[in-house]
């Protein structure tokens, strides 16, 4: 659905940056951009307009430009735990895997119960192999909300990188146990099941895979 707006007073860099939030949340950034420096061009100190610029720009795949924007807001409020959370996301996409982590445990330590960015430090843990400090990471997320879906199915894949496959599947049984799981999750829970011999189960889940989604190819070649 496409979003027309009619302002009563031009010079309010806070109407522009509210617009530019509304075309993100309606996954259409490049439309965003626009009004973020606009107000910006209004209100040169405005760090979260700069913040949301720098995400919009994420999403389109400027990572450059993102991480320059981010830093800048940052700069002038580094109170901004989204911003901190999008900076890691921008610098972990650009393999600046180190300041990624850095950027993820500002945000945690400014809120603690911030999930996306716990999240987020899990994966990257991951991806740099510290996957005990990972699992740490994913389960302290879990106690502040035990049916995170994210976090579940990212603790799931750790442990079974970690050869912890039992334990693997029963956290990717409880994703699917909660519904609206992506089809991967049960496509991975299927060929763990067989890695750990439990193979009626997992051609019973794989064929449910292949059910759910007939043009899966690699749900057929792990059947």
């Amino acid at each position: 659905m496409s979003l027309k707006f009619q302002l009563t007073n031009p010079d309010n860099p806070l109407a522009y940056n509210l617009i530019g939030i509304c075309y993100v949340n309606q996954q259409n950034p490049k439309d965003s951009v626009s009004y973020f420096r606009t107000a910006l061009r209004l209100n040169k100190q405005y760090p979260e307009a700069k913040a949301n610029l720098g995400s919009a720009l994420l999403m389109m795949g400027k990572i450059d430009d993102a991480i320059l924007q981010l830093e800048e807001s940052l700069k002038e409020n580094p109170k901004n735990p989204m911003g901190w959370n999008s900076l890691g996301n921008a610098l972990s996409q650009n393999n600046q895997l180190k300041k990624a982590r850095i950027a993820f445990e500002h945000a945690i330590n400014l809120e603690p119960q911030y999930l996306n960015a716990i999240n987020s430090l899990g994966v990257l843990l991951n991806n740099m192999d510290e996957r005990t400090q990972a699992i740490k990471i994913f389960e302290n997320g879990l106690k502040i909300d035990p049916n995170d879906r994210d976090i579940l199915t990212n603790l799931g894949y750790t442990l079974a990188d970690n050869g912890k496959i039992t334990e693997a599947i029963n956290v990717l049984s409880k994703v699917i146990s909660l519904g609206q799981y992506n089809l991967d999750v049960k496509h991975r829970l299927g060929v763990l099941k067989s890695n750990s011999g439990q193979l009626k189960d997992a051609i019973s889940t794989l064929r449910q895979v292949i059910k759910e989604d007939p043009t899966l190819s690699e749900a057929y070649r792990s059947l």
